[in-house]
C-alpha cells in the first residue's frame, strides 16, 4: 500500500486515507497532555501498524519506560506478537535483561541494533515505524549530535517507505529544527481540562480525542470542534 492508516478513521480521512510510505510525523504535546493522553493516539497508531505485518522501534519519551509501553499494548494483542513486531530502544541501561530492548550505551549496541532491525523486518522487506521520545535523545546525546542522527533516520526512512514518527514536549531545543523536516506536524493540548488534538502542518481543525463508546480501548474517536 502507498499509505499506512492510523488505525483512527477521522485521521486517516484527514490525511487522504493515512500517513504516506516515507513520510516522518512530529507530535509536539504540552506538558499538561500526560503519558495515558498521548497513548490515547499512539496506541491505536502502533496496534494498526502491528496488526499489518508492520515492525515498530520504540525510544520510550520521557515517564514512559519499555517495561509500562510493553504492559498497556499486551493488553490488545495476542501473546507473542509484541515479540515478534516490537523493539525498545533503551538508553538509560547497559545490559537487557529484556529480549526485546536493545541498549545503546556504548559502540557496540549499534550492531546489535542493525541485527535486530534486520532481522525484525526480515531483510527491510516488512514496513517499520520508528517512534522517537526527542526529550529521551537530547537528554543522552545533546543538541549538537541528535539533529544529524534524526537527519541520517529522516533519510532511511524516506529512501525506504518507512514511517516515523518524534514525540515532543515545548521545551526541546530542538523541535523546531524536527519540526521543519517533518512532513506532518500536530499539536496536543489540555486547555480547561479538554484534550486538543489538531494539525499545523497541513493545517486542520481542532479535535478532541476521546475513548470510542462502542469499541472501547484502543479505538479512538476523534471529534472535530465546530
Amino acid at each position: 500500500p502507498n499509505r499506512y492508516s492510523s488505525g483512527i478513521p477521522k485521521l486517516d480521512d484527514i490525511l487522504n486515507g493515512g500517513f504516506k510510505r516515507g513520510q516522518y510525523i512530529m507530535i509536539e504535546a504540552s506538558f499538561e497532555v500526560s503519558e495515558e493522553m498521548l497513548m490515547l493516539i499512539l496506541r491505536p497508531i502502533i496496534l494498526n501498524f502491528i496488526q499489518n505485518d508492520g515492525v515498530v522501534f520504540i525510544t520510550p519519551p520521557g515517564g514512559e519506560t519499555p517495561e509500562s509501553i510493553y504492559s498497556d499494548l499486551s493488553r490488545f494483542l495476542p501473546e507473542g506478537i509484541l515479540e515478534e513486531h516490537v523493539r525498545f530502544v533503551d538508553y538509560f541501561r547497559a545490559s537487557p535483561g529484556n529480549p526485546l530492548v536493545i541498549p545503546m550505551t556504548d559502540r557496540s549496541s549499534q550492531k546489535l541494533y542493525r541485527t535486530e532491525l534486520e532481522e525484525l523486518t526480515q531483510g527491510y522487506s516488512r514496513p517499520l515505524m520508528d517512534l522517537v521520545g526527542l526529550d529521551t535523545l537530547e537528554y543522552r546525546m545533546g543538541t549538537t549530535a541528535t539533529p544529524q542522527d534524526l537527519l541520517r533516520t529522516r533519510v532511511f526512512i524516506r529512501s525506504r517507505g518507512y514511517l516515523g514518527i518524534s514525540i515532543a514536549r515545548p521545551d526541546l531545543s530542538l523541535a523546531g529544527a524536527v519540526a521543519n523536516f517533518s512532513d506532518i506536524v500536530f499539536k496536543y493540548r489540555l486547555i480547561d481540562n479538554t484534550p486538543l488534538f489538531y494539525g499545523v502542518k497541513p493545517p486542520t481543525g481542532v479535535m478532541v480525542p476521546t475513548i470510542d463508546r462502542e469499541g472501547g480501548l484502543p479505538v479512538v474517536t476523534l471529534k472535530e470542534l465546530l
